[in-house]
């Protein structure tokens, strides 16, 4: 079992978009800024894949809350997406609004957002620029399945890196967590 999620890790990293390029150039910005009703981009958007199930996810949110609280007035809009086909919409609702985020959290039952971000579990990150929708991270929050152990957090890492004006230098990290059903 352990070397077919291997396998299945290695391919999903040989499928990603590189981080540097563009996930779907032209649209992504109009896309994010529809589907979760904004009227302007912000300088980047940080679109975090969650589950209100997966104890990974939920084991993030006290972290995830606290990035978002510190980034968000530093030119990051932060989008929650919950694309799991198995969990129940009002019962993911009713999940996020009592775990107070700081920010929307969309229910996505037809897969939209993953047709535009290849999100294989929760929580999985991307951060990219609104300006010709570049990537420029992706994976996971930290690199502990539960936040509480995490040694190295791999999301302040990237912001940091762009709030002070350089590239992002770990662009690309694992995503640990629970497969998203589709």
């Amino acid at each position: 079992m352990g070397r077919v999620r291997l396998i299945a890790w290695m391919l999903s990293l040989a499928l990603s978009p590189v981080a540097g390029h563009a996930v779907a150039p032209g649209s992504l910005d109009a896309f994010i800024r529809k589907q979760a009703g904004l009227p302007e981009s912000p300088p980047h958007w940080v679109v975090v894949f969650l589950s209100s199930r997966c104890p990974c996810s939920t084991s993030h949110e006290p972290r995830i809350r606290e990035i978002a609280a510190k980034y968000q007035s530093q030119g990051f809009q932060f989008i929650g997406v919950n694309a799991n086909a198995d969990e129940n919409a009002d019962e993911s609702s009713e999940h996020f609004k009592a775990s107070a985020l700081g920010f929307p959290v969309l229910i996505d039952r037809k897969g939209e957002w993953l047709s535009h971000f290849p999100a294989m579990k929760t929580p999985h990150v991307f951060v990219v620029s609104s300006k010709g929708g570049k990537l420029l991270y992706q994976g996971g929050v930290d690199d502990s399945v539960s936040a509480v152990n995490a040694k190295r957090i791999h999301l302040t890492e990237a912001l940091d890196d762009l709030v002070q004006g350089r590239e992002v230098r770990v662009p690309m990290a694992r995503s640990l967590g629970c497969h998203i059903k589709r």
